[in-house]
């Protein structure tokens, strides 16, 4: 992680855009200046501003962050499980799991003689096991797995704030929809903390609200962590700190397969860990 590039208004700035500003000072074009914004490593005295027309003050300090993860140009999928059904793929940070220039999409031109279909999806920033369907019939029994919910699903977080119980279990609809997810402390130090989440949904960003929501927002997360990020090792926080460690599903009879998948942390988690004196728990397994 690198240092943060950081200025401070003069009084003769004083009333201009943040999007002005940034062109200026950076020399390229307002487009380029927006894209920093949509990134959202843009930070005025601490805290994440993404709006455009932002008002800027004499004193203020503006502060731009290495950018984000992007997605990779040469990926060679690494494949964690695999049966006549199914794959599990260790996802990268930086890749969407559908769509244009997608995990599917890539699989699809790697594997174009076979059957490609992902099974459900990561955040474009999380990491870790996504199953990828590799027939039609196994797609459906997916499908049919998910809503008999005999998927477990188990994430690695790391969150700013230390927990007040050992354990618990959020329950807060996420629009208008049942979304629950259990999670476990694994290790704490000053004021961050690891967590081990298990969730019963899969609704849109669901850990990284439920997290938000309890007073424990995921590192690096730039729009549930909206609070001022005065150490400066927070806001180098290269992307959420989101990692999808586990992946099974349950077999239906004793006589069944058991799909299950593991994934290592990558190199910036491990790296986010050491950084904020996080040591791995024997539990995890890493």
């Amino acid at each position: 992680m690198t240092q943060p590039d950081s200025i401070v208004l003069r009084k003769t700035d004083q009333g201009m855009s943040l999007i002005d500003y940034l062109a200026r000072e950076r020399a390229c074009s307002q487009r380029q200046a927006k894209n920093l914004l949509d990134q959202r490593v843009v930070f005025v005295n601490n805290r994440r501003v993404w709006m455009a027309k932002h008002k800027l003050v004499a004193g203020d300090r503006i502060t731009i962050v290495s950018s984000v993860s992007t997605r990779p140009k040469e990926w060679r999928p690494e494949v964690l499980y695999e049966d006549a059904d199914a794959w599990v793929i260790n996802k990268p940070a930086g890749m969407v799991s559908v769509g244009p220039d997608s995990v599917e999409s890539r699989l699809q031109q790697l594997w174009s003689d076979q059957y490609v279909r992902v099974a459900h999806r990561l955040d474009r920033e999380t990491t870790g096991c996504l199953c990828v369907a590799r027939s039609a019939a196994g797609f459906d029994r997916m499908v049919e797995a998910f809503a008999t919910q005999r998927v477990v699903k188990l994430y690695d977080v790391l969150v700013m704030g230390i927990p007040r119980q050992a354990s618990g279990t959020i329950r807060h609809k996420l629009d208008r929809q049942t979304a629950i997810s259990h999670w476990h402390c694994m290790a704490s130090h000053r004021s961050v903390s690891h967590l081990q989440v298990r969730i019963e949904t899969g609704r849109t960003h669901q850990i990284r609200r439920h997290l938000a929501a309890a007073g424990l927002p995921v590192l690096g997360d730039r729009h549930y962590l909206t609070v001022a990020l005065a150490d400066e090792r927070f806001q180098r926080v290269p992307r959420q700190m989101l990692h999808a460690t586990h992946f099974s599903i349950r077999p239906i009879a004793e006589l069944d397969g058991r799909l299950s998948a593991t994934a290592p942390w990558p190199a910036d988690f491990r790296d986010v860990m050491r950084r904020f004196g996080l040591k791995r728990s024997r539990r995890t397994g890493k």
